[in-house]
């Protein structure tokens, strides 16, 4: 920050002007703040693909279902039509209540109650995920029955039209 050209000084203005301030309020630099949803920059700095992991892993037992509800209903609804995307985001998910678990058992043996929840839940994650997996293979598998229908449709057309030029030759 201290060179002395004219782009240079445009450069360190915007990061004093614009970057910065925009970081400390929302985390994040974001280009258009005055139009920026709270809601959803809040949901992706807790839901994003890397901090899943921490939320969950630093979460507090008493708050970790509605944590997962609230991750259930923007991960749902922000990336309603990325599936993929969605597993990744539910694999994460297990990846943060593993570390909670192992945090609790670390902390004190008497968390076995909690443990428990934990593993629970973690079980209802793998069923929300798998049933993902299937959605993705199951329509995976209707376009590869789709695709044989249609060539199958296709060399029996193919197979006619041969034959009908096979009874025109022998004619």
């Amino acid at each position: 920050m201290k060179a002395n050209n004219e782009s240079a000084i445009g450069y360190q203005k915007w990061l004093a002007i614009d970057v910065i301030p925009s970081i400390r309020k929302h985390g994040a630099f974001i280009a258009d703040s005055e139009n920026v949803d709270e809601s959803f920059i809040l949901n992706e700095l807790r839901f994003s693909k890397k901090r899943t992991i921490k939320t969950f892993t630093n979460a507090n037992i008493g708050d970790i279902k509605k944590l997962y509800e609230e991750f259930r209903e923007y991960i749902d609804s922000e990336y309603k039509y990325k599936t993929d995307e969605r597993v990744a985001r539910y694999k994460s998910v297990e990846k943060g209540l593993d570390g909670l678990h192992d945090r609790l058992i670390a902390e004190d043996t008497s968390n076995v109650g909690d443990c428990y929840n934990v593993r629970k839940l973690k079980e209802n994650v793998i069923i929300d995920r798998t049933t993902l997996e299937k959605r993705i293979s199951g329509g995976e598998k209707e376009g590869m029955t789709r695709e044989i229908s249609r060539l199958n449709e296709e060399i029996e057309n193919i197979s006619y039209a041969n034959d009908q030029y096979c009874e025109l030759d022998n004619d």
